[in-house]
Parts: C-alpha cells; structure tokens; sequence
C-alpha cells in the first residue's frame, strides 16, 4: 500500500479546520503543493460527522471560507458538497484557486475560531495553520482566545514564516510546531503532523483495571454500513485501553432474535486477537 494513505488513527473524532496561506509570496505552484498536501492529511483519517469533520480558509487581506465543518462548499462557481465525506472535502481542495494579497493571519484565526460549535464539548477542535510569511496584522489575542475555547493550534511554516509568530500560535507547545526552509519540507513533516493530532484527540484511558461488555445490536434494522461504523468504533474504544489480564478485559455479545457471544470476558484475549474477531464478525 502507498505508504502516503495508511491510515493513521482513522476511527478517531474531531472538527479540523485547515487555514491556508494564499497571499501573494506563495504563488501558484506552491499553493498546488500545499492543496497536495492537505489532501493526504484528509486521506488519513476517516472523514464523517462522526468522526473527523473538516472545513477550509484560505486567507490573505482576509478570510476565505472554502468548505464548512457542516460540509458545505461555498467557493464561488462551483456546485454544493451537503455533507461530510473524504470526496467531498478533496473535491473542495481541487477546487481551490490562490487568491494573493497579504497575510493577516490574526484575522483569519478569529474567524476560524468563529466556526466551530462551542456548544459541542466532547470533540475536541484543532487549526492547522499552514503559512510562508509573517503575518501584517497582530496575532496574541486570537491565540489567547484559541486557548480559552480549548481550541489546539498546529503550526506549519516554509520558507519566511516568523518562528516567534508559530511558538505563539502553537501555545508553546514545540509537538505542534514545525519550521522549514524549502516547501517540500511540508511533506517531510506530515506523518509527524498526523501522529500528533492522533496522539491529542485520542481517548486516554490507559491503565485502567476494568472489565467491558460490549452488547451489538445486529437485527435487520440496523444495516451494513452502520453495522461496520459500530465496529470502527468497538475497535476504536478498545485501542484506547491496555488490554491484558491485569488490566482491562473485553467481551462482546451479538444479539437479534437470538443471542451469540463473540468472545467473552474470561477469555483474556490480547488486544491484536481481540482486533482481529471483531474484523471476524458477520452481520446476522
């Protein structure tokens, strides 16, 4: 398998907003690349209302909404995307033409943070913010108000971007922050990116000493795809935890009309053997 689309936490959930650099220092042929580029970070996770839902800025004197975390795509001249999928938001991508002008990404980010749902606490909510220059306008407040909304800021710089600048939209924090000279560098980096992101938004119920049924519903009602949405996120659940005998113990339970144990509790089986019965499971 192309080792650009291996997957690397697909199951996980979150809002990512990407906010794009389009003023005029980038230029065609870069841009391109970072369009490139944004669409194999898109192609690593699994892109879903329940699980990574995207949206896209682009910004150079100002915002440009591109496509919304509810997963419509706003470009002008160009047809609606009414939901959340991997095709929907590269479409978007493809779509996307650099606008020039200057580099006000203080502006950008407060709108940015406008965009997601404040209401909705249990998703966590990042910014990837992918730049080449120093930003004309100034950046400390939206910063500030990103870390007051629990909101994660990823920075990526090439070429001119102010190291200053991506310590303060990073909060600091040198695991979400990286700096290069050469555009390509940004393709050198997204595998770290993506780690990163997995390891932040993944649940951490790490030693925990617990034992969990799961109980499936699998009658006629429930249907192929949603029955294999239940398994990602079974599987999903049990990578979250230490799995051994001392530690946390799962069991899982089919029902219909009637009842079919999967595996059971007292099996103390590992985490890959616990993985590979539920790929195992046949919808009954």
């Amino acid at each position: 398998e192309d080792q650009d689309t291996i997957p690397t936490c697909p199951d996980a959930a979150a809002d990512i907003i990407f906010m794009v650099d389009g003023s005029n220092s980038v230029g065609k042929q870069n841009f391109e690349n970072f369009k490139v580029w944004m669409k194999k970070i898109v192609d690593s996770f699994e892109v879903g209302d329940d699980f990574i839902k995207f949206g896209i800025i682009q910004y150079n004197n100002e915002p440009h909404l591109e496509f919304r975390l509810t997963g419509q795509e706003i470009t002008p001249n160009s047809e609606n995307y009414p939901h959340q999928s991997s095709q929907n938001v590269m479409a978007a991508i493809d779509n996307m033409k650099l606008r020039t002008g200057g580099t006000q990404t203080g502006a950008a980010l407060h709108y940015a943070i406008d965009l997601f749902d404040t209401n909705v606490i249990e998703r966590p909510k990042i910014i990837i913010v992918l730049t080449d220059g120093k930003s004309s306008d100034e950046i400390i407040s939206a910063a500030k108000m990103a870390n007051q909304e629990k909101i994660m800021i990823f920075s990526v710089g090439v070429a001119d971007a102010d190291i200053n600048e991506m310590t303060i939209l990073s909060q600091n924090n040198t695991n979400r922050m990286w700096r290069g000279e050469p555009y390509e560098y940004i393709d050198e980096m997204r595998h770290e990116l993506i780690q990163a992101i997995c390891t932040d938004i993944e649940p951490k119920c790490k030693n925990q000493e617990i034992d969990i049924q799961f109980l499936v519903d699998s009658s006629g009602s429930i249907g192929e795809a949603d029955y294999d949405r239940t398994r990602k996120w079974i599987k999903n659940v049990v990578n979250s935890f230490d799995v051994n005998q001392y530690g946390t113990n799962f069991g899982l339970t089919q029902f219909t009309m009637k009842v079919r144990d999967e595996f059971k509790l007292t099996d103390n089986l590992s985490k890959p053997e616990i993985m590979s019965k539920i790929d195992e499971m046949i919808y009954v």
